[in-house]
């Protein structure tokens, strides 16, 4: 695949530590967050501004210090308060990183089997997970000899402070049925954006993907993304766009044509008005 997917399965970091570390602020390809899953956990950790962010179909609003936990499968993006907002992101795989080690957790286990459900949002009042996750994350933005082990070692703090200071829930009965099958309806609607963007979309093709009459398909869509199906497809091929312009060296033109836009001047309206910069310029400041 040539580019980031809505259900992400690009991998992570290395084969042989495969965590993804995120520096977002201004001008990055992703700065405002696309909604998008994946079978990752993920750490997101405000540094400067605000960020509203949705997970499934609960809202936060973030800022500077805040934590947010985010396990694998969850419906999640958001839109930063202002331009001068940053955060970095964490995407790792528990499995991979933690089951490793001979020592084995029963706690750790009905974590990551969703027998608990794990806090999604820590502040600076909880002050020893906020110092782990610090650490955490300015060793994976340094990466001196070493760092691995730190960074895993970090992460089983992180978990064991959940377990210790008992930051979860027991779950006591399955998700509400109707819930749960209308996200993996949306998951659907978002892998046909993902594996057809660049072809004419339209609101039917959207709605028959998520098994839902388009009247009801925008009403819900537009719920849980604050965008109709359409406004977010036009926001995904300039995300799209974003990541060609700053990773390839393609042309403009190719670029637009690829992302599904079938003419130049528009595609450049529509990229200065999401992004407030023409794509020229974008790419200039992602090469710099």
């Amino acid at each position: 695949m040539e580019h980031e997917s809505y259900h992400e399965m690009m991998k992570r970091g290395r084969f042989d530590f495969p965590i993804g570390f995120y520096h977002v602020e201004k001008y990055h390809p992703r700065f405002n967050m696309p909604y998008h899953w994946h079978m990752e956990y993920e750490l997101i950790r405000m540094l400067r501004g605000g960020f509203t962010i949705s997970l499934n179909e609960e809202t936060l609003h973030l800022v500077p210090g805040d934590i947010v936990f985010i396990r694998d499968g969850i419906v999640h993006g958001g839109v930063v308060d202002s331009d001068d907002t940053a955060y970095e992101c964490l995407v790792f795989e528990p499995p991979k990183l933690l089951h490793s080690a001979n020592y084995q957790s029963s706690d750790l286990n009905n974590l990551l089997n969703h027998t608990f459900n794990v806090r999604n949002h820590f502040n600076q009042d909880d002050k020893k997970i906020a110092l782990i996750v610090r650490i955490l994350f300015e060793e994976m933005q340094r990466e001196n000899p070493g760092y691995e082990l730190i960074v895993t070692g970090m992460l089983y703090t992180v978990f064991g402070l959940i377990i210790q200071e008992k930051q979860y829930t027991p779950v006591t009965k399955q998700p509400v049925e109707t819930s749960h099958l209308q996200m993996q309806k949306l998951k659907k609607a978002f892998q046909l954006i993902d594996d057809k963007y660049a072809a004419p979309l339209t609101l039917s093709e959207l709605s028959s993907a998520a098994g839902l009459s388009p009247n009801y398909f925008c009403k819900f869509f537009q719920k849980m993304t604050h965008y109709t199906p359409i406004e977010y497809l036009n926001q995904y091929r300039i995300d799209q766009a974003c990541l060609k312009l700053a990773y390839t060296d393609k042309s403009i033109t190719d670029i637009a044509y690829s992302c599904g836009f079938n003419n130049l001047s528009y595609f450049i309206k529509t990229f200065r008005k999401q992004k407030g910069i023409s794509p020229g310029k974008f790419r200039q400041v992602n090469r710099k």
